[in-house]
């Protein structure tokens, strides 16, 4: 009887708990952020952030601290009358750090806005903000024949469309300027598509897409150059340790060569990083750094000049020749072609490579306005961007 008690109470107990919890979480309306700081920017933003049109400071209650974890995903969003929905970003000038910024190129004024903060889309907590700038719209006229055409589909991008077939040897960059409401933005893209080149990209993402009307873009046109050139890497040393084959560089190597390209062979015990414990003892790998004499100074590819990076072939020595199975230097790979009988010669040698470069040469590069087109779709269209609330859009005709 007793513990038919015990069990009775304890339902009753997590019924109330769970009963409690229910009505204390967060509601659209059961926290208030208070607004610290609102500052509302010049037609060309401000330093670094050309594109804000305002800046917001938010203190949140401890109701939305206790709330949000770190498995939540946190954001922040401009609601009006309307239902309009405006996103917000984190600003990235240093003199505003911390804030949230409203990125320019909105069509309509928020009417009687609120800042929201929501967690998977639900509110968390708001607050009312004043007036924000009046969206200053700027014709275009549309390019005749323009090189590209624009199609929003959705989620806050716009696809790319070639007006025209692009050269096998061609790419195209595509840098955004500005839009019918921002004087600045910044999105790029690169054409041909993934199925031809698996780095491409073929979207611009901006924020209010399905109001831009109108782009002003650069497109450049390249015309891809393979050179290769032939080096030889020297001071590598083999030795046998912790139960496998180490490829030691003592100091890191810094490979002369015609082109003036940054070729680096890093400090290493074996592969990129640390000593061997596992694996075919005798397989020995190296990592090796190529920046091409264009791209000096970065360590990547810019957007301008996005290309698949240089190829490796391992020319020398033969893996059975230094008693190894496989040598790996950088992407080059040069498998034995007889099993290794004797034993793993450990010492220095000298390794031979042979690196292809693909050069990306400006063509032309033309500015074109490209008016944008909503494509026709029979349900409606998630915009991210826009917080998730589906709209329909009817399709609207080139130049509309």
């Amino acid at each position: 009887m007793e513990d038919r008690r015990a069990t009775l109470f304890a339902a009753a107990f997590g019924s109330v708990a769970i009963g409690g919890f229910w009505f204390a979480r967060p509601t659209p309306g059961s926290a208030t952020l208070r607004l610290t700081q609102q500052i509302a920017f010049p037609p060309n933003g401000v330093g670094t952030d050309r594109d804000a049109a305002a800046a917001f400071r938010v203190a949140l209650p401890g109701a939305v601290r206790d709330a949000i974890t770190e498995s939540q995903s946190v954001a922040y969003r401009m609601v009006d009358r309307q239902g309009r929905v405006y996103p917000l970003f984190p600003m990235t000038d240093p003199l505003y750090a911390g804030a949230l910024k409203l990125p320019r190129g909105y069509a309509s004024r928020p009417e009687g806005p609120r800042l929201e903060v929501t967690a998977f889309g639900r509110p968390l907590g708001s607050c009312v903000v004043d007036d924000l700038p009046q969206p200053v719209r700027t014709p275009l006229v549309a390019t005749p024949s323009p090189l590209v055409g624009l199609v929003y589909e959705g989620g806050g991008t716009l696809r790319v469309v070639a007006q025209r077939p692009i050269p096998t040897d061609e790419r195209w960059n595509i840098a955004t300027r500005r839009t019918c409401y921002a004087e600045h933005v910044e999105a790029f893209a690169q054409i041909p598509l993934r199925a031809r080149s698996r780095w491409s990209y073929d979207r611009l993402s901006l924020p209010y897409a399905e109001e831009a009307e109108a782009v002003e873009l650069d497109v450049s046109r390249y015309r891809l150059r393979r050179s290769s050139m032939t080096m030889t890497i020297p001071n590598l040393r083999l030795e046998r340790r912790h139960g496998g084959t180490a490829l030691i560089v003592d100091r890191t190597i810094v490979v002369p060569n015609p082109m003036g390209a940054n070729v680096r062979v890093p400090r290493q015990y074996v592969g990129p990083h640390g000593p061997v414990r596992h694996g075919d003892s005798r397989t020995a790998t190296a990592s090796i750094t190529i920046v091409p004499p264009w791209q000096k100074g970065s360590e990547s590819p810019s957007e301008s000049h996005r290309e698949r990076g240089p190829m490796v072939e391992l020319l020398s020595p033969r893996p059975e020749s230094l008693g190894l199975r496989a040598l790996h230097i950088g992407g080059g790979v040069l498998q034995a072609k007889e099993r290794p009988t004797g034993p793993l010669k450990e010492g220095p040698f000298a390794a031979t490579v042979r690196v292809t470069f693909v050069r990306p040469v400006l063509i032309e590069r033309r500015r074109n306005v490209v008016p944008v087109r909503i494509a026709p779709r029979p349900w409606p269209i998630v915009d991210s961007f826009r917080g998730g609330d589906p709209g329909t859009f009817a399709p609207r005709p080139w130049g509309a």
